[in-house]
């Protein structure tokens, strides 16, 4: 058992079935992890797999084959990658704290309700690597929309906060395939949380990160 499946085991339950949660685990790509007491073809999805996460279950396995490497990516690939990583040296910061506060400053600046708000003409389509669920594509590549000719800080907190909404959407896309046959609730880490939750209106009763996982929770909108 490696990777995915080992970070599946802890999913917290709050004394419901563990079949009714999903765990999304975040790294250099995401998995989407999924029990069921039955095996269950989902379209664009791994397995099922008979007792590979836990014995006796059935585990669907859904990914995003570059998530938190599209985001270093679009980090260094930027002109002002060197000058926000002295910024946030300076500050005792990790380069996405240090993103975040551009993000929040400038839309305060801005006089945005939202800071989402910052990204409205700008886009960024995560298949830097392929798609790998819910279309199953190898082939898809990635794409940003809305570029300019800036080159400073503020732009790449832009560019980075369009990457994480792409990302979510991505997310999103992939776990309604699942929620619909499977699930009732997704766990997912505080990265997505804000992006998920202003793009995606499938979902009700979120709630912050509570506990030592720093884990958003999320249920699936009944039709």
């Amino acid at each position: 058992m490696l990777g995915a499946a080992v970070s599946g085991l802890g999913l917290p339950c709050e004394g419901k079935a563990i079949t009714s949660r999903l765990a999304l685990i975040c790294g250099t790509s995401s998995c989407h992890m999924a029990l069921s007491a039955e095996p269950c073809f989902v379209p664009g999805v791994w397995g099922p797999y008979f007792s590979s996460m836990v014995p006796g279950l059935w585990l669907n396995e859904g990914g995003q084959s570059a998530t938190g490497k599209l985001l270093k990516h679009i980090i260094d690939c930027h002109p002002a990658s060197a000058l926000v990583k002295e910024q946030a040296s300076s500050r005792g910061v990790s380069v996405f704290e240090e993103l975040n506060h551009c993000i929040k400053t400038l839309a305060t600046h801005r006089k945005l309700d939202s800071y989402p708000l910052l990204t409205r003409n700008l886009h960024v389509l995560p298949d830097y690597h392929g798609n790998r669920s819910p279309l199953a594509d190898p082939m898809m590549k990635g794409m940003i929309c809305g570029l300019t000719l800036a080159t400073d800080v503020n732009d790449l907190a832009c560019l980075y906060l369009a990457a994480v909404q792409g990302i979510a959407v991505s997310c999103c896309s992939l776990d309604a395939e699942l929620f619909h046959d499977l699930m009732t609730t997704v766990y997912c880490c505080d990265v997505l949380y804000t992006a998920w939750d202003e793009t995606c209106g499938r979902f009700h009763d979120c709630s912050r990160p509570s506990n030592e996982y720093n884990i958003c929770v999320w249920r699936w909108k009944s039709e």
